[in-house]
């Protein structure tokens, strides 16, 4: 990700956790917590806000931050492993971030757009409900086939998106590859 001219910065993330960031100008970022990854950052357009749902949950801690945090102005860019929307899948059934409707609620209580991207069932979808707008991206390994019941992974093909911030103007791109394997 690139956040504008002013405030270059590269984020790399790797399975909707972030892994490495790397600042060229201005400080912006912290970890909030020795326990978990989370934090924010602002500029003209938008609140950057990044969540750590590595244990299936958001810690009471890191929600209290995260309402603090959604008190802006600004439309919000969410960073998260787990969808924090619904998936109709049967993934979503075994595996969701156990308090979902928590983070759900606080969203809803933002009157701006809010985008969410995030990953964890491997497959590509995307959900709106109101001014919230959640994008799921594909897995860099394997997909899980979105309508099987029991779930069903495949290694066929794989991929990520892009994403691109340009002022207020957000734009992605899915990538996927064929596998070899048969």
């Amino acid at each position: 990700v690139a956040i504008s001219e002013e405030h270059r910065v590269m984020i790399r993330i790797e399975n909707s956790i972030p892994t490495q960031i790397i600042e060229q100008e201005k400080g912006g970022f912290g970890i909030e917590s020795n326990n978990e990854m989370y934090y924010a950052y602002r500029d003209d357009h938008f609140t950057y806000m990044f969540l750590d749902s590595s244990s299936e949950y958001i810690s009471d801690t890191q929600l209290e931050w995260f309402k603090k945090q959604l008190s802006t102005s600004n439309n919000v860019l969410l960073f998260v492993h787990h969808p924090i929307l619904k998936v109709h899948t049967r993934v979503d059934v075994e595996y969701p971030l156990h308090n979902r409707n928590d983070v759900l609620q606080e969203l809803k209580k933002h009157d701006h757009e809010i985008t969410i991207f995030c990953g964890h069932y491997h497959m590509l979808d995307e959900q709106i409900d109101n001014n919230i707008h959640q994008i799921v991206s594909p897995a860099c390994s394997y997909q899980m086939i979105k309508d099987a019941d029991p779930i069903q992974v495949h290694a066929k093909s794989f991929g990520y998106r892009l994403l691109t911030i340009d002022g207020d103007n957000i734009s992605t791109e899915v990538v996927t590859f064929d596998s070899w394997v048969e």
